[in-house]
Protein backbone atom coordinates (compact mmCIF):
# COMPACT_ATOMS: atom_id res chain seq x y z
CA UNK A 1 0.00 0.00 0.00
CA UNK A 2 3.11 2.08 0.17
CA UNK A 3 2.72 4.97 -2.18
CA UNK A 4 -1.44 4.96 -2.56
CA UNK A 5 -3.58 7.39 -1.89
CA UNK A 6 -7.16 6.45 0.00
CA UNK A 7 -9.22 9.02 0.66
CA UNK A 8 -7.21 12.22 0.85
CA UNK A 9 -4.01 10.23 2.61
CA UNK A 10 -1.37 9.48 0.83
CA UNK A 11 0.15 6.09 2.56
CA UNK A 12 4.36 7.27 3.36
CA UNK A 13 5.42 3.56 5.22
CA UNK A 14 4.14 0.86 7.21
CA UNK A 15 4.34 1.47 10.84
CA UNK A 16 3.74 -1.99 12.70
CA UNK A 17 1.15 -4.63 12.96
CA UNK A 18 -1.05 -5.99 16.03
CA UNK A 19 -3.84 -8.71 16.34
CA UNK A 20 -6.82 -6.41 15.23
CA UNK A 21 -4.57 -4.28 13.09
CA UNK A 22 -2.32 -2.91 10.67
CA UNK A 23 -0.88 1.19 11.34
CA UNK A 24 0.87 3.38 8.09
CA UNK A 25 2.14 6.83 8.69
CA UNK A 26 0.33 8.78 5.89
CA UNK A 27 -0.20 12.17 5.08
CA UNK A 28 -3.22 14.33 5.23
CA UNK A 29 -3.31 15.76 1.81
CA UNK A 30 -6.12 17.98 2.83
CA UNK A 31 -5.12 19.65 5.98
CA UNK A 32 -1.45 19.30 5.19
CA UNK A 33 -0.52 16.97 8.32
CA UNK A 34 0.92 13.41 9.06
CA UNK A 35 -1.23 11.08 10.48
CA UNK A 36 -1.24 7.10 12.00
CA UNK A 37 -3.85 4.89 9.43
CA UNK A 38 -4.99 1.83 11.43
CA UNK A 39 -6.48 -0.60 9.14
CA UNK A 40 -8.56 -3.80 10.12
CA UNK A 41 -6.52 -6.91 8.57
CA UNK A 42 -7.94 -8.06 5.32
CA UNK A 43 -8.00 -11.57 6.54
CA UNK A 44 -10.74 -10.61 9.65
CA UNK A 45 -12.47 -8.19 7.42
CA UNK A 46 -15.57 -10.80 6.21
CA UNK A 47 -16.10 -10.80 10.03
CA UNK A 48 -18.67 -8.73 11.28
CA UNK A 49 -18.07 -8.88 14.44
CA UNK A 50 -14.23 -8.05 13.93
CA UNK A 51 -15.67 -4.70 12.19
CA UNK A 52 -17.95 -3.89 15.09
CA UNK A 53 -15.25 -4.51 17.33
CA UNK A 54 -13.30 -2.37 15.24
CA UNK A 55 -15.59 0.26 14.97
CA UNK A 56 -15.77 -0.23 18.97
CA UNK A 57 -12.23 0.82 19.20
CA UNK A 58 -12.92 4.11 17.87
CA UNK A 59 -15.93 5.08 19.12
CA UNK A 60 -14.18 4.15 23.03
CA UNK A 61 -10.85 6.36 22.41
CA UNK A 62 -12.82 8.96 20.35
CA UNK A 63 -14.43 9.43 23.41
CA UNK A 64 -11.17 10.73 25.05
CA UNK A 65 -9.57 14.24 25.01
CA UNK A 66 -6.51 14.17 26.40
CA UNK A 67 -2.70 14.76 26.15
CA UNK A 68 -1.60 11.19 27.43
CA UNK A 69 -4.00 9.82 25.00
CA UNK A 70 -3.78 9.21 21.03
CA UNK A 71 -6.31 11.34 19.76
CA UNK A 72 -8.80 9.45 17.09
CA UNK A 73 -9.95 11.96 13.97
CA UNK A 74 -12.17 9.91 11.90
CA UNK A 75 -13.45 6.22 10.96
CA UNK A 76 -13.74 5.39 7.09
CA UNK A 77 -14.07 2.68 4.65
CA UNK A 78 -11.57 1.40 1.68
CA UNK A 79 -12.60 -1.26 -0.30
CA UNK A 80 -14.81 -3.41 2.24
CA UNK A 81 -11.10 -2.59 4.78
CA UNK A 82 -12.16 0.10 7.86
CA UNK A 83 -9.64 1.98 9.17
CA UNK A 84 -9.45 4.53 11.80
CA UNK A 85 -7.29 7.68 11.14
CA UNK A 86 -5.73 9.17 14.19
CA UNK A 87 -2.85 10.93 15.85
CA UNK A 88 0.70 10.04 14.52
CA UNK A 89 3.27 9.84 17.16
CA UNK A 90 6.51 9.96 16.53
CA UNK A 91 8.54 7.91 19.83
CA UNK A 92 9.50 5.14 20.87
CA UNK A 93 7.59 2.17 22.84
CA UNK A 94 7.74 2.69 26.30
CA UNK A 95 8.99 -1.22 25.47
CA UNK A 96 12.07 -0.71 23.54
CA UNK A 97 13.02 2.46 25.78
CA UNK A 98 13.02 -0.69 28.67
CA UNK A 99 14.43 -3.09 26.59
CA UNK A 100 17.60 -0.10 26.77
CA UNK A 101 17.92 -0.49 30.37
CA UNK A 102 15.88 0.32 33.22
CA UNK A 103 14.34 3.10 33.74
CA UNK A 104 15.82 5.88 36.40
CA UNK A 105 13.06 6.00 39.50
CA UNK A 106 12.24 9.85 38.02
CA UNK A 107 11.65 9.06 34.53
CA UNK A 108 9.61 5.89 36.13
CA UNK A 109 7.49 8.16 38.33
CA UNK A 110 6.66 10.70 35.05
CA UNK A 111 5.75 8.28 32.94
CA UNK A 112 3.57 6.38 35.59
CA UNK A 113 1.82 9.81 36.53
CA UNK A 114 0.91 10.99 33.03
CA UNK A 115 -0.40 7.01 32.23
CA UNK A 116 -2.49 7.16 34.97
CA UNK A 117 -3.68 10.42 34.26
CA UNK A 118 -5.06 8.53 31.18
CA UNK A 119 -6.35 6.09 32.87
CA UNK A 120 -8.31 8.43 34.92
CA UNK A 121 -9.55 10.24 31.84
CA UNK A 122 -10.77 6.79 30.15
CA UNK A 123 -12.23 5.60 33.46
CA UNK A 124 -14.14 8.98 33.80
CA UNK A 125 -15.98 8.49 30.22
CA UNK A 126 -16.77 4.70 31.73
CA UNK A 127 -13.84 2.88 29.68
CA UNK A 128 -11.93 0.20 30.67
CA UNK A 129 -8.65 -0.23 28.25
CA UNK A 130 -8.11 -4.22 28.80
CA UNK A 131 -5.01 -4.11 27.20
CA UNK A 132 -2.66 -2.18 29.32
CA UNK A 133 1.17 -3.00 28.71
CA UNK A 134 4.40 -0.96 27.62
CA UNK A 135 4.16 -1.82 23.46
CA UNK A 136 0.63 0.47 23.99
CA UNK A 137 2.31 3.16 25.23
CA UNK A 138 4.66 5.33 23.02
CA UNK A 139 7.10 8.26 24.18
CA UNK A 140 7.39 10.71 22.08
CA UNK A 141 10.01 13.15 21.50
CA UNK A 142 8.67 15.90 24.45
CA UNK A 143 8.76 12.76 26.83
CA UNK A 144 5.21 12.35 27.09
CA UNK A 145 3.48 9.66 27.22
CA UNK A 146 0.88 8.79 24.66
CA UNK A 147 -1.72 5.48 25.30
CA UNK A 148 -2.16 3.94 22.50
CA UNK A 149 -4.55 1.02 21.43
CA UNK A 150 -8.30 0.89 22.81
CA UNK A 151 -8.40 -2.16 20.61
CA UNK A 152 -9.71 -4.43 23.67
CA UNK A 153 -11.31 -1.37 25.78
CA UNK A 154 -14.89 -2.31 27.18
CA UNK A 155 -17.50 0.76 27.07
CA UNK A 156 -20.18 0.47 29.70
CA UNK A 157 -23.19 -0.03 28.32
CA UNK A 158 -22.02 -0.83 24.61
CA UNK A 159 -23.80 -4.00 23.09
CA UNK A 160 -20.41 -4.75 21.68
CA UNK A 161 -18.49 -5.19 24.97
CA UNK A 162 -16.83 -8.38 25.25
CA UNK A 163 -18.58 -11.20 27.33
CA UNK A 164 -18.32 -12.74 30.98
CA UNK A 165 -16.23 -16.04 30.44
CA UNK A 166 -13.75 -14.44 27.34
CA UNK A 167 -10.38 -14.38 28.23
CA UNK A 168 -8.69 -11.32 26.59
CA UNK A 169 -5.73 -9.08 27.27
CA UNK A 170 -1.77 -9.84 26.65
CA UNK A 171 -1.39 -12.46 29.55
CA UNK A 172 1.72 -11.31 31.16
CA UNK A 173 -0.09 -7.93 31.51
CA UNK A 174 -3.28 -9.76 32.51
CA UNK A 175 -5.36 -9.29 36.00
CA UNK A 176 -6.24 -12.34 38.20
CA UNK A 177 -9.93 -11.32 37.11
CA UNK A 178 -8.84 -11.39 33.71
CA UNK A 179 -7.45 -14.79 33.86
CA UNK A 180 -10.48 -16.11 35.49
CA UNK A 181 -12.79 -14.59 32.59
CA UNK A 182 -14.52 -12.41 35.34
CA UNK A 183 -16.40 -9.17 34.98
CA UNK A 184 -13.60 -6.62 34.21
CA UNK A 185 -13.70 -3.51 35.85
CA UNK A 186 -11.03 -0.26 36.08
CA UNK A 187 -8.67 -1.79 39.03
CA UNK A 188 -8.18 -4.54 36.03
CA UNK A 189 -6.25 -1.40 34.33
CA UNK A 190 -4.30 -0.50 37.52
CA UNK A 191 -2.70 -4.16 37.93
CA UNK A 192 -1.68 -3.84 34.19
CA UNK A 193 -0.26 -0.03 35.50
CA UNK A 194 1.42 -2.03 38.46
CA UNK A 195 3.12 -4.40 35.81
CA UNK A 196 4.56 -1.48 33.48
CA UNK A 197 5.93 0.02 36.39
CA UNK A 198 7.58 -2.71 37.81
CA UNK A 199 8.87 -3.38 34.29
CA UNK A 200 10.03 0.05 34.19
CA UNK A 201 12.04 -0.30 37.52
CA UNK A 202 13.37 -4.19 36.89
CA UNK A 203 12.72 -5.03 33.21
CA UNK A 204 11.38 -7.64 34.55
CA UNK A 205 8.12 -8.94 34.98
CA UNK A 206 6.24 -9.81 38.66
CA UNK A 207 4.75 -13.14 37.00
CA UNK A 208 7.48 -14.66 34.78
CA UNK A 209 7.59 -18.08 33.74
CA UNK A 210 8.32 -20.06 30.40
CA UNK A 211 4.79 -21.57 30.19
CA UNK A 212 1.29 -19.95 29.76
CA UNK A 213 0.14 -22.60 32.66
CA UNK A 214 2.53 -21.34 34.91
CA UNK A 215 2.05 -17.84 34.56
CA UNK A 216 -2.00 -18.18 35.23
CA UNK A 217 -1.30 -19.82 38.22
CA UNK A 218 1.30 -17.20 39.21
CA UNK A 219 -0.72 -14.88 38.69
CA UNK A 220 -3.81 -16.16 40.28
CA UNK A 221 -1.74 -17.75 43.62
CA UNK A 222 1.43 -16.63 43.97
CA UNK A 223 3.05 -12.97 45.50
CA UNK A 224 5.27 -11.31 42.84
CA UNK A 225 8.78 -10.35 44.24
CA UNK A 226 8.91 -7.29 46.09
CA UNK A 227 10.88 -4.85 43.05
CA UNK A 228 12.87 -3.62 46.39
CA UNK A 229 14.52 -6.73 46.71
CA UNK A 230 15.68 -6.67 42.92
CA UNK A 231 16.59 -3.38 42.42
CA UNK A 232 17.65 -1.68 45.63
CA UNK A 233 17.63 2.17 45.10
CA UNK A 234 13.92 1.80 44.52
CA UNK A 235 12.10 4.14 47.63
CA UNK A 236 10.03 2.01 49.84
CA UNK A 237 6.96 3.81 49.32
CA UNK A 238 7.63 3.56 45.50
CA UNK A 239 7.86 -0.46 46.35
CA UNK A 240 4.11 -0.17 48.56
CA UNK A 241 2.47 1.51 45.46
CA UNK A 242 3.45 -1.24 43.04
CA UNK A 243 2.39 -4.16 45.38
CA UNK A 244 -1.04 -2.35 46.24
CA UNK A 245 -1.40 -1.96 42.13
CA UNK A 246 -0.77 -6.04 42.45
CA UNK A 247 -3.17 -7.57 44.60
CA UNK A 248 -4.75 -10.28 43.82
CA UNK A 249 -8.42 -9.09 45.24
CA UNK A 250 -9.35 -6.02 43.00
CA UNK A 251 -11.34 -3.97 45.85
CA UNK A 252 -7.59 -4.32 47.97
CA UNK A 253 -6.06 -2.04 44.73
CA UNK A 254 -6.50 1.70 44.15
CA UNK A 255 -9.67 2.46 44.19
CA UNK A 256 -9.49 5.09 41.33
CA UNK A 257 -6.67 6.01 38.49
CA UNK A 258 -7.03 9.28 40.63
CA UNK A 259 -5.91 7.99 44.15
CA UNK A 260 -2.98 6.14 42.75
CA UNK A 261 -1.82 9.41 40.60
CA UNK A 262 -2.37 11.13 43.92
CA UNK A 263 0.29 8.77 45.88
CA UNK A 264 2.30 8.63 43.28
CA UNK A 265 2.58 12.37 42.92
CA UNK A 266 3.56 13.32 46.46
CA UNK A 267 6.21 10.56 46.35
CA UNK A 268 7.79 12.20 43.10
CA UNK A 269 7.28 15.92 45.14
CA UNK A 270 8.97 14.39 48.08
CA UNK A 271 12.37 13.01 46.18
CA UNK A 272 12.15 15.68 43.99
CA UNK A 273 12.78 18.38 47.30
CA UNK A 274 14.83 15.69 49.41
CA UNK A 275 12.39 15.16 52.00
CA UNK A 276 12.20 12.04 53.59
CA UNK A 277 9.41 9.47 52.83
CA UNK A 278 7.68 7.54 55.45
CA UNK A 279 6.25 4.59 54.03
CA UNK A 280 2.92 3.76 54.57
CA UNK A 281 2.06 0.86 56.45
CA UNK A 282 1.61 -2.48 54.28
CA UNK A 283 -0.94 -5.07 54.60
CA UNK A 284 0.32 -8.41 56.05
CA UNK A 285 1.37 -11.01 53.30
CA UNK A 286 -1.50 -14.19 53.61
CA UNK A 287 -0.06 -17.18 55.15
CA UNK A 288 -1.18 -18.99 51.68
CA UNK A 289 0.65 -15.99 50.02
CA UNK A 290 4.22 -16.94 52.22
CA UNK A 291 3.65 -20.66 51.65
CA UNK A 292 3.70 -20.54 47.75
CA UNK A 293 7.13 -21.15 46.57
CA UNK A 294 9.42 -22.12 43.91
CA UNK A 295 11.18 -25.41 44.72
CA UNK A 296 12.86 -28.06 42.57
CA UNK A 297 10.78 -31.47 42.22
CA UNK A 298 10.48 -34.39 40.14
CA UNK A 299 7.52 -35.26 38.01
CA UNK A 300 6.85 -38.24 37.02
CA UNK A 301 3.56 -39.42 34.90
CA UNK A 302 2.76 -42.83 34.30
CA UNK A 303 -0.14 -43.94 31.77
CA UNK A 304 -1.98 -47.17 31.17
CA UNK A 305 -2.03 -47.60 27.06
CA UNK A 306 -5.31 -48.69 25.39
CA UNK A 307 -7.22 -47.48 28.60
CA UNK A 308 -10.13 -45.89 26.58
CA UNK A 309 -10.33 -49.42 24.47
CA UNK A 310 -10.04 -51.06 27.83
CA UNK A 311 -12.94 -49.89 29.66
CA UNK A 312 -15.09 -50.73 26.88
CA UNK A 313 -14.46 -53.68 26.84
CA UNK A 314 -14.63 -55.00 30.54
CA UNK A 315 -17.56 -54.74 32.45
CA UNK A 316 -17.39 -51.57 35.27
CA UNK A 317 -17.09 -53.61 38.19
CA UNK A 318 -14.05 -55.58 36.14
CA UNK A 319 -12.81 -52.15 35.24
CA UNK A 320 -13.25 -50.85 39.18
CA UNK A 321 -11.22 -53.68 40.47
CA UNK A 322 -8.33 -53.21 37.88
CA UNK A 323 -8.05 -49.98 38.49
CA UNK A 324 -7.83 -50.25 42.20
CA UNK A 325 -5.20 -53.08 42.35
CA UNK A 326 -3.06 -50.41 40.03
CA UNK A 327 -3.46 -47.66 41.57
CA UNK A 328 -2.61 -49.69 44.65
CA UNK A 329 0.35 -51.19 42.96
CA UNK A 330 1.51 -47.04 42.13
CA UNK A 331 1.00 -45.60 45.70
CA UNK A 332 3.09 -48.67 47.22
CA UNK A 333 5.81 -47.81 44.99
CA UNK A 334 5.26 -43.78 45.46
CA UNK A 335 5.30 -44.40 49.32
CA UNK A 336 8.51 -46.47 48.93
CA UNK A 337 10.37 -44.15 47.18
CA UNK A 338 9.43 -41.05 48.99
CA UNK A 339 7.12 -40.13 46.36
CA UNK A 340 3.43 -38.16 46.69
CA UNK A 341 0.54 -38.79 44.99
CA UNK A 342 -0.28 -35.58 42.97
CA UNK A 343 -3.24 -36.68 40.67
CA UNK A 344 -5.15 -39.79 39.40
CA UNK A 345 -7.36 -39.43 36.45
CA UNK A 346 -8.71 -42.20 34.45
CA UNK A 347 -5.77 -44.63 33.35
CA UNK A 348 -3.00 -41.75 34.20
CA UNK A 349 -1.13 -41.37 37.16
CA UNK A 350 1.32 -38.32 38.32
CA UNK A 351 3.51 -38.87 41.26
CA UNK A 352 5.67 -35.85 42.77
CA UNK A 353 9.57 -36.05 44.40
CA UNK A 354 11.37 -34.00 46.50
CA UNK A 355 7.51 -32.22 47.78
CA UNK A 356 6.25 -30.84 49.92
CA UNK A 357 9.23 -32.35 51.88
CA UNK A 358 12.55 -32.40 49.37
CA UNK A 359 14.98 -35.58 49.42
CA UNK A 360 18.41 -36.22 48.52
CA UNK A 361 18.31 -37.95 44.95
CA UNK A 362 14.42 -37.27 44.13
CA UNK A 363 15.19 -37.94 39.96
CA UNK A 364 17.10 -41.49 40.82
CA UNK A 365 13.93 -42.49 43.41
CA UNK A 366 11.73 -41.35 40.69
CA UNK A 367 13.53 -43.65 37.74
CA UNK A 368 14.04 -46.53 40.26
CA UNK A 369 9.95 -46.03 40.79
CA UNK A 370 9.17 -46.02 37.27
CA UNK A 371 10.98 -49.13 36.47
CA UNK A 372 9.44 -50.48 39.83
CA UNK A 373 5.94 -49.29 38.58
CA UNK A 374 6.19 -50.81 35.29
CA UNK A 375 7.48 -54.20 36.51
CA UNK A 376 4.39 -54.08 38.66
CA UNK A 377 1.62 -53.45 36.52
CA UNK A 378 2.87 -55.79 33.93
CA UNK A 379 2.08 -58.72 36.74
CA UNK A 380 -1.14 -57.30 37.06
CA UNK A 381 -1.60 -57.09 33.05
CA UNK A 382 -0.66 -60.83 33.67
CA UNK A 383 -2.90 -62.22 36.62
CA UNK A 384 -6.06 -60.16 34.65
CA UNK A 385 -4.73 -61.55 31.40
CA UNK A 386 -4.71 -57.81 29.61
CA UNK A 387 -1.29 -57.82 28.66
CA UNK A 388 -3.01 -56.21 25.49
CA UNK A 389 -4.55 -53.21 26.90
CA UNK A 390 -2.57 -52.92 30.69
CA UNK A 391 0.42 -51.25 29.06
CA UNK A 392 2.53 -48.79 31.17
CA UNK A 393 4.03 -45.77 29.81
CA UNK A 394 5.77 -43.42 31.88
CA UNK A 395 7.43 -40.08 31.32
CA UNK A 396 10.02 -38.47 34.22
CA UNK A 397 10.98 -34.51 34.04
CA UNK A 398 13.29 -32.70 36.46
CA UNK A 399 13.04 -28.75 37.64
CA UNK A 400 11.86 -26.00 39.10
CA UNK A 401 7.94 -26.21 39.73
CA UNK A 402 5.63 -23.38 41.57
CA UNK A 403 4.25 -25.63 44.84
CA UNK A 404 1.90 -24.58 47.17
CA UNK A 405 -1.81 -24.13 48.59
CA UNK A 406 -4.73 -22.64 46.36
CA UNK A 407 -8.08 -22.50 47.33
CA UNK A 408 -10.28 -20.60 49.32
CA UNK A 409 -8.81 -20.57 53.07
CA UNK A 410 -10.93 -23.75 53.70
CA UNK A 411 -9.92 -26.76 52.46
CA UNK A 412 -6.87 -25.49 50.89
CA UNK A 413 -5.24 -28.17 48.28
CA UNK A 414 -1.57 -28.38 47.40
CA UNK A 415 -0.88 -27.72 43.58
CA UNK A 416 2.12 -27.93 41.65
CA UNK A 417 2.52 -26.38 38.05
CA UNK A 418 5.73 -25.32 35.98
CA UNK A 419 7.62 -26.68 33.37
CA UNK A 420 8.27 -30.30 34.38
CA UNK A 421 4.46 -30.36 34.48
CA UNK A 422 3.75 -29.74 30.83
CA UNK A 423 6.99 -31.55 29.80
CA UNK A 424 5.91 -34.83 30.89
CA UNK A 425 2.61 -34.35 28.66
CA UNK A 426 4.95 -34.47 25.60
CA UNK A 427 7.37 -36.94 26.78
CA UNK A 428 4.52 -39.00 27.21
CA UNK A 429 3.16 -38.27 23.87
CA UNK A 430 6.72 -39.34 22.69
CA UNK A 431 7.36 -42.44 24.06
CA UNK A 432 7.60 -45.79 22.82
CA UNK A 433 4.34 -48.01 24.14
CA UNK A 434 5.81 -49.56 27.66
CA UNK A 435 9.05 -47.08 27.46
CA UNK A 436 10.69 -44.60 30.23
CA UNK A 437 11.26 -41.64 28.48
CA UNK A 438 13.00 -38.81 30.80
CA UNK A 439 14.02 -35.33 30.33
CA UNK A 440 17.33 -33.84 30.22
CA UNK A 441 17.62 -32.81 33.55
CA UNK A 442 16.79 -36.14 35.23
CA UNK A 443 18.91 -38.29 32.50
CA UNK A 444 21.78 -35.63 33.60
CA UNK A 445 21.59 -36.03 37.42
CA UNK A 446 20.86 -40.02 36.98
CA UNK A 447 23.38 -40.67 33.96
CA UNK A 448 25.84 -42.81 36.89
CA UNK A 449 22.99 -44.93 37.69
CA UNK A 450 20.85 -45.50 34.48
CA UNK A 451 21.74 -46.15 31.17
CA UNK A 452 20.10 -43.91 28.39
CA UNK A 453 19.20 -44.25 24.38
CA UNK A 454 18.63 -40.44 22.97
CA UNK A 455 15.10 -40.06 21.58
CA UNK A 456 13.98 -37.91 19.61
CA UNK A 457 13.38 -33.88 20.99
CA UNK A 458 9.86 -32.73 21.95
CA UNK A 459 9.00 -29.81 19.89
CA UNK A 460 6.67 -27.81 21.52
CA UNK A 461 4.55 -24.87 19.87
CA UNK A 462 4.93 -21.37 19.59
CA UNK A 463 8.94 -21.06 18.74
CA UNK A 464 9.73 -22.41 21.86
CA UNK A 465 13.23 -24.77 21.47
CA UNK A 466 13.18 -28.11 21.04
CA UNK A 467 13.35 -30.07 24.34
CA UNK A 468 15.70 -33.35 23.81
CA UNK A 469 14.31 -36.42 25.65
CA UNK A 470 16.31 -39.80 26.70
CA UNK A 471 14.45 -43.58 26.21
CA UNK A 472 15.43 -45.95 29.81
CA UNK A 473 17.27 -48.97 28.36
CA UNK A 474 18.96 -50.26 31.92
CA UNK A 475 21.20 -49.84 35.26
CA UNK A 476 24.59 -49.62 35.59
CA UNK A 477 26.58 -51.98 38.02
CA UNK A 478 29.18 -50.80 39.62
CA UNK A 479 31.23 -53.53 41.47
CA UNK A 480 33.22 -51.36 43.78
CA UNK A 481 29.56 -51.14 45.58
CA UNK A 482 27.68 -53.65 44.19
CA UNK A 483 24.33 -53.13 42.09
CA UNK A 484 21.92 -50.14 42.99
CA UNK A 485 19.02 -51.35 43.39
CA UNK A 486 16.49 -50.54 45.47
CA UNK A 487 16.58 -51.37 49.04
CA UNK A 488 20.62 -49.80 48.54
CA UNK A 489 19.88 -46.26 47.31
CA UNK A 490 16.81 -45.82 49.93
CA UNK A 491 19.17 -47.65 52.97
CA UNK A 492 22.54 -45.93 52.31
CA UNK A 493 24.22 -43.97 54.77
CA UNK A 494 25.00 -40.35 54.66
CA UNK A 495 28.22 -40.32 53.19
CA UNK A 496 30.65 -37.78 51.85
CA UNK A 497 29.82 -34.78 53.72
CA UNK A 498 31.84 -35.00 56.79
CA UNK A 499 33.77 -32.23 56.28
CA UNK A 500 30.29 -29.74 56.20
CA UNK A 501 28.99 -31.35 58.96
CA UNK A 502 31.81 -30.60 61.19
CA UNK A 503 32.51 -27.12 60.19
CA UNK A 504 28.28 -26.39 61.04
CA UNK A 505 28.82 -28.37 64.26
CA UNK A 506 31.81 -26.36 65.54
CA UNK A 507 29.44 -22.96 64.63
CA UNK A 508 27.12 -24.87 67.00
CA UNK A 509 29.87 -24.77 69.82
CA UNK A 510 30.78 -21.81 69.20
CA UNK A 511 27.42 -19.99 69.33
CA UNK A 512 26.80 -21.87 73.02
CA UNK A 513 29.90 -20.39 73.93
CA UNK A 514 29.32 -16.91 73.44
CA UNK A 515 30.44 -16.64 69.50
CA UNK A 516 27.23 -16.03 67.06
CA UNK A 517 27.89 -16.60 63.68
CA UNK A 518 25.70 -16.63 60.33
CA UNK A 519 26.31 -19.36 57.77
CA UNK A 520 24.95 -19.68 54.77
CA UNK A 521 24.14 -22.96 52.92
CA UNK A 522 24.58 -22.63 48.92
CA UNK A 523 24.21 -24.60 45.77
CA UNK A 524 22.70 -26.43 43.18
CA UNK A 525 19.29 -27.69 43.76
CA UNK A 526 18.82 -31.37 44.71
CA UNK A 527 22.60 -31.70 45.89
CA UNK A 528 21.43 -32.51 49.50
CA UNK A 529 21.05 -29.30 51.64
CA UNK A 530 18.24 -29.93 53.25
CA UNK A 531 19.72 -33.63 54.07
CA UNK A 532 22.90 -31.79 55.55
CA UNK A 533 20.90 -29.70 57.85
CA UNK A 534 18.47 -33.09 59.48
CA UNK A 535 22.00 -34.69 59.92
CA UNK A 536 23.37 -31.22 61.50
CA UNK A 537 19.87 -31.94 63.90
CA UNK A 538 21.01 -35.11 64.68
CA UNK A 539 24.39 -34.35 66.49
CA UNK A 540 25.15 -34.27 69.86
CA UNK A 541 25.36 -30.51 70.36
CA UNK A 542 21.35 -29.49 68.78
CA UNK A 543 20.62 -31.03 71.80
CA UNK A 544 21.69 -28.59 73.99
CA UNK A 545 20.48 -25.92 72.03
CA UNK A 546 16.65 -24.98 71.25
CA UNK A 547 16.73 -24.83 67.23
CA UNK A 548 14.16 -22.77 65.93
CA UNK A 549 13.41 -22.74 61.94
CA UNK A 550 12.77 -20.14 59.48
CA UNK A 551 11.97 -20.56 55.63
CA UNK A 552 14.22 -18.71 52.67
CA UNK A 553 12.44 -17.22 50.17
CA UNK A 554 13.33 -18.42 46.90
CA UNK A 555 14.62 -15.17 45.30
CA UNK A 556 16.21 -12.14 46.96
CA UNK A 557 19.09 -10.38 48.53
CA UNK A 558 20.21 -10.95 52.05
CA UNK A 559 19.32 -14.24 52.38
CA UNK A 560 20.70 -15.58 55.40
CA UNK A 561 18.37 -13.39 57.25
CA UNK A 562 14.92 -14.33 55.99
CA UNK A 563 15.18 -17.12 58.23
CA UNK A 564 15.52 -14.91 60.95
CA UNK A 565 12.90 -12.56 59.65
CA UNK A 566 10.41 -15.40 59.24
CA UNK A 567 11.00 -16.90 62.99
CA UNK A 568 10.42 -13.53 63.84
CA UNK A 569 7.01 -12.74 61.86
CA UNK A 570 5.49 -16.08 63.36
CA UNK A 571 6.40 -15.10 66.83
CA UNK A 572 5.11 -11.80 66.55
CA UNK A 573 2.10 -13.00 64.01
CA UNK A 574 1.44 -15.60 67.08
CA UNK A 575 0.88 -13.30 69.61
CA UNK A 576 -0.66 -10.74 67.51
CA UNK A 577 -3.21 -12.76 65.43
CA UNK A 578 -5.58 -10.34 65.34
CA UNK A 579 -3.76 -7.30 63.86
CA UNK A 580 -4.27 -7.12 60.24
CA UNK A 581 -1.46 -4.12 59.71
CA UNK A 582 2.29 -5.30 59.99
CA UNK A 583 4.95 -3.80 61.93
CA UNK A 584 7.13 -0.94 60.01
CA UNK A 585 11.08 -2.37 59.62
CA UNK A 586 11.82 -0.05 62.34
CA UNK A 587 9.09 -1.66 65.23
CA UNK A 588 9.73 -4.76 63.82
CA UNK A 589 13.73 -4.40 64.66
CA UNK A 590 12.58 -2.81 68.69
CA UNK A 591 10.55 -6.09 68.94
CA UNK A 592 13.57 -8.05 68.02
CA UNK A 593 15.89 -6.50 70.81
CA UNK A 594 13.37 -6.31 73.18
CA UNK A 595 12.83 -10.10 72.51
CA UNK A 596 17.04 -10.62 72.59
CA UNK A 597 17.16 -8.87 75.91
Amino acid sequence: MIGQTISHYRILEKLGAGGMGVVYKAEDTKLKRTVALKFLPAHLSASEGNKDRFIHEAQAASALNHPNVCTIHDIQEHDGQLFIVMEFVDGVTLWDKIQESPMSVADALSWAIQIGEALQEAHSKGIVHRDMKSENIIINAKFRAKVMDFGLAQLKGSIHAAQTGTVQGTLLYMSPEQARGDDVVFATDIWSLGVVLYEMLTTKFPFYHEYETAILYSILNEPPIPPKEIRSDIPEELDRIIIKCLQKEWQRRYPSAMNLVSDLRKLARALESGTPVVPAKRRRTTESALDVERKPATVMLVSIGHYAEMAGLLEPEELADLLEKCLAAVKAVAEKYLGTMASVTGGRFTMIFGLPEAIEGAARNAVQAAVDVRTALQRIAEEKQQQRYLTPTVSIDTGLVIAGPFGAAEGKEYAVVGDPMELVVKLLEAAQPGGILVGPLTQKQTQDSFKYRKGKSVVFRGGRAPVPSYELVGTIRKTERGRMGTERMLASMYVGREPELNKLELHVLKAIQGEGSIVSILGEPGIGKTRLIAELRNREPLKRVTVMEGRAVSHGQNLSFHPIIDIVKRWIGAEEEDTEEEDTEEQLQRRLLDAVS
